[in-house]
């Protein structure tokens, strides 16, 4: 059952049986991503800012060829909004998962020693045409593609082809679902996983950042 996971967010609100990160105290100039302090010997491993341009442009284009009819009106406020709706980064540091949602509100933490399983929701691996025919041809598709995909070991980075969202469960039972993308998606799976399940969060190189 999905609900408020333990987190570590920026109000540093405490959670039942988590602890908020220590902070940099104001002035200190510690080190931060995006505005978020870091703890004390807390590194960033993998970095993803996202930007939402190109697919705000084409979705505004379309709604005005599409003006004509009223669902061109409802396809330009989409566009417009887009990247109200989408996370604007991923960070992944050597002690948590950092989500930066849409702009204005504060990120959400997500401590790797609380991580008790991760998996990937896929995106669809073909439409398969209209009609119950092509619902019944792009189900067997997707099917095939999916169990292609789980018979890797988390620690392969086929096992993430197609990740679009994380599902991740945490030691006391409680999950959240992560949304990403499957451009990155693959890879932020498998980062997280070899941090997570391979216990490689120590020793993996500091990120180079991946910015729009």
């Amino acid at each position: 059952m999905y609900g408020q996971p333990p987190q570590q967010q920026q109000q540093m609100v405490p959670q039942p049986g988590y602890g908020p990160p220590a902070a940099m105290p104001p002035g200190a100039g510690g080190p931060t991503v995006l505005g978020q302090p870091l703890e004390q010997g807390e590194r960033v491993i993998w970095f993803r800012k996202h930007s939402y341009m190109l697919e705000k442009v084409i979705m505004i284009v379309l709604g005005v060829i599409l003006l004509v009819i009223i669902i061109g009106i409802g396809i330009i406020i989409y566009g417009v909004l887009l990247d109200r709706w989408k996370p604007v980064a991923h960070v992944i540091t050597n002690r948590r998962l950092i989500v930066f949602g849409a702009p204005g509100k504060p990120p959400e933490s997500y401590p790797l020693a609380h991580i008790a399983d991760i998996n990937p929701i896929r995106k669809a691996a073909s439409s398969g045409g209209g009609g119950l025919i092509g619902m019944a041809i792009s189900a067997g598709i997707n099917a095939a593609a999916n169990a292609i995909a789980n018979n890797n070991h988390k620690l392969t980075k086929d096992f993430w082809n197609r990740t679009e969202s994380l599902d991740i469960t945490f030691s006391n039972g409680q999950k959240v679902r992560v949304k990403c993308d499957a451009e990155y998606g693959p890879q932020l799976g498998f980062t997280l996983a070899r941090a997570v399940f391979n216990r490689e969060a120590e020793t993996m190189p500091n990120a180079e950042a991946v910015l729009p």
